[in-house]
């Protein structure tokens, strides 16, 4: 069953789509009454050499920016714990930026991490746009990203794209709990750039399985097919069609071309202006059984 939000990550930089994040983060916080841990990492890996000296004129100077840094967002910290009543702890690691979001995750058992994007520049400053794949692909724990131009902070209509492959259902439960916590409608949309009729028959079939089973939670639930060229290009105008304020998808896939895989999450992240949490497939140890 989906793990609660009860430990929540936010890698911070202070730029503008971390604070966004970190206000996306503090709604789901105050929802499910999680602590909050803010991880900055310093950045070590290119700071070297001829780098480090054009950079700072002195050890002692560099110290002064880090402590400063560390100084502002313990402030932030403070401010939510007196404003919202929150628990909130600062972390502060040096290294690599990705390797210690995901060690730190791993460490506190993160149930969620919280990044910022910035649309196809990745995201900005030190969470920089590979770092962001990384830790969407590599995380144990789902990882929410936000938009620098995402405004709503509600969950009211979630989008559950689907496709032909095994991996697609994992996410379901993801879907159902989300939506149970916040009383959403869940809108099922059925994307395939296929035309192979075998193809989109199985589909529809998968779809209203998975229909029937949100449904036994008593939770609402639409259910719609879309067929094209581009699968991101489908999932986006139907999300903006609905209004949705979040799409939940799988990092990866079992699946051959034309499904949800590989380049549809990167294309997703980059693209949606929409939140979007990204659920990584189960262990493939044992053979993973759908309850419908």
């Amino acid at each position: 069953m989906y793990k609660k939000f009860d430990r929540i990550l936010v890698p911070l930089d202070l730029s503008e789509t971390s604070l966004i994040a970190l206000d996306h983060a503090v709604f789901i916080a105050r929802h499910f009454k999680s602590e909050i841990t803010l991880l900055h990492v310093h950045e070590t890996k290119n700071f070297t050499g001829v780098l480090r000296g054009l950079l700072f004129q002195s050890s002692g100077q560099e110290k002064q920016v880090i402590d400063k840094i560390e100084e502002k967002i313990q402030a932030v910290a403070d401010d939510l714990i007196q404003k919202w009543n929150l628990r909130v702890k600062c972390v502060f690691l040096e290294g690599t930026v990705y390797t210690q979001i995901l060690n730190h995750a791993k460490e506190m058992d993160a149930g969620v991490i919280v990044l910022g994007t910035h649309g196809t520049k990745g995201v900005e400053n030190f969470i920089g746009g590979s770092n962001t794949f990384r830790v969407v692909n590599s995380a144990k724990c789902p990882v929410l990203t936000v938009h620098q131009q995402t405004g709503n902070k509600g969950i009211k209509d979630v989008i559950l794209p689907l496709d032909s492959s095994r991996d697609t259902r994992e996410k379901v439960d993801d879907a159902i709990y989300i939506a149970k916590s916040f009383g959403s409608t869940i809108h099922i949309i059925s994307v395939s750039t296929s035309t192979d009729e075998q193809v989109l028959n199985r589909l529809r079939i998968v779809a209203r399985q998975v229909q029937s089973y949100i449904e036994e939670d008593r939770i609402p639930c639409t259910n719609e097919f879309v067929t094209g060229k581009n699968l991101t290009t489908l999932t986006l105008d139907y999300a903006k069609k609905v209004d949705a304020d979040l799409i939940v998808i799988m990092t990866e896939q079992e699946s051959t071309a034309g499904f949800l895989a590989g380049p549809y999450s990167q294309q997703m992240i980059n693209q949606s202006t929409i939140p979007i949490i990204s659920v990584k497939p189960k262990e493939k140890d044992t053979e993973f059984v759908t309850p419908y």
